[in-house]
């Protein structure tokens, strides 16, 4: 079944699941639910099969629904779609696309009794990408095979962050078998976060330096920058200058920099003019060509906008456009 006709066909039946849910939920019995976690499974696997369901408190509503993509960027695309035919939020139920903050969540997994004031952490700043590392252990974990670990690590990271919370500010992630030492509560994690809200910029530029096929290569990349906050901007755009005075080495002289400065420059002010969906990422200069690389939504205004710049400009200029779900471009940058 299509995607779109799979979303249709839940909210279509949801005015049947709705009552049926709250009547299970107020019996406070697993039994009261009878087939309705069936029933539910099987129309959120129509729209896609890796989509999971869970039912959990509102925040304006008594409960939610949320359909998580388990931070997959593309079936998060989904998973708004599917939330954007919602019903309005009622005194009853809301709905989300991913899960939220829950501090005083835990599970029960293969036999296993999860609760977050048993689970600690240590973190680390990591300044460049304004994200914290963390180091996870729990007394069960060396009982554990290791994918359940994983599995446990991020369903408990989600409890106290929300998925986008950990998307957006928890960076590298180790999970230990063994106490560190030093370590907090879980619960800690949340302070933690809030911290690093307050100073961060999201506007860390790092200019980096390689070589390929015996020729330098320069980039200058924003490593704060979170895709999460920029979750339509699904496809990259490069304008890509053709350098006139390169060096044996394929780079511009000092005087054609400062002119590329300029085009950059007057590049942004129109982008910004427009107040549409576009994030200006980084440059790449490497044998006579400097690309400056941004994100964007595909119906963006700025799309004929990078276009009618290149052609006006006196400058070689080509405009490339590729559709980058997950901004590989950026990530390979580290």
């Amino acid at each position: 079944m299509p995607v779109d006709a799979a979303i249709a066909r839940f909210w279509e039946t949801w005015p049947e699941l709705e009552p049926a849910l709250l009547k299970a939920i107020a019996a406070r019995d697993a039994a009261a639910y009878g087939d309705l976690p069936a029933r539910i499974s099987t129309l959120v696997e129509a729209i896609d099969p890796a989509l999971r369901w869970e039912l959990g408190p509102g925040e304006t509503a008594a409960h939610c629904l949320t359909v998580s993509a388990d931070a997959d960027p593309e079936l998060r695309l989904i998973a708004e779609r599917w939330l954007a035919r919602a019903p309005a939020p009622g005194a009853d139920f809301e709905h989300a696309a991913a899960r939220r903050p829950r501090p005083s969540f835990g599970i029960r997994i293969e036999g296993h009794d999860i609760q977050p004031e048993a689970m600690l952490v240590r973190t680390s700043v990591d300044e460049d990408h304004e994200r914290l590392d963390v180091e996870v252990w729990h007394p069960a974990f060396p009982e554990m095979p290791e994918n359940l670990r994983g599995n446990v690590t991020f369903l408990m990271l989600d409890g106290v962050l929300g998925e986008d919370g950990v998307e957006r500010w928890v960076g590298a992630i180790d999970v230990l078998t063994s106490k560190p030492w030093g370590a907090k509560p879980l619960t800690s994690l949340a302070e933690e976060v809030d911290a690093l809200k307050e100073r961060a910029t999201g506007d860390r530029w790092a200019v980096l330096r390689g070589e390929v096929d015996g020729k330098p290569v320069f980039a200058s990349v924003n490593r704060a920058v979170k895709r999460i906050d920029h979750l339509f901007c699904t496809h990259r755009v490069e304008v890509v200058f053709t350098l006139r005075d390169v060096n044996e080495e394929g780079l511009p002289g000092k005087e054609e920099l400062g002119e590329l400065a300029d085009l950059e420059d007057e590049l942004h002010e129109a982008l910004e003019a427009l107040e549409e969906g576009v994030v200006f990422v980084g440059t790449f200069t490497r044998d006579g060509t400097r690309r400056l690389v941004f994100y964007a939504r595909e119906s963006s205004a700025a799309m004929p906008a990078f276009e009618a710049f290149a052609a006006r400009v006196a400058w070689s200029t080509e405009v490339v456009v590729e559709r980058d779900v997950r901004w590989e471009w950026l990530r390979r940058f580290g």
